[in-house]
């Protein structure tokens, strides 16, 4: 069984199912490293990273680390 990586940042109050979430990735999916950030009103409310950056484990994941983003608005645009 692969350690549990440690998760970084900070949720505000009533937004812990999304750390839950997040954190069962890690746990039940395998997840290697990711990041979520959401934003209420124009302020963050989860900015939450973990894991590695490579499947070597070997670069880890950190706050400004960057990432691809795929159809990211597509849940919007079908409403």
């Amino acid at each position: 069984m692969s350690e549990r990586p440690t998760i970084h940042g900070e949720v505000e109050s009533g937004f812990g199912p999304v750390a839950d979430a997040f954190r069962r990735n890690f746990d039940q999916h395998g997840e290697i490293g990711a990041t979520v950030a959401v934003y209420a009103a124009d302020r963050p409310v989860v900015d939450l990273w973990a894991g590695h950056r490579d499947r070597r484990k070997t670069l880890p994941w950190e706050r400004d680390t960057i990432a691809p983003v795929f159809s990211s608005t597509n849940g919007m645009a079908a409403s």
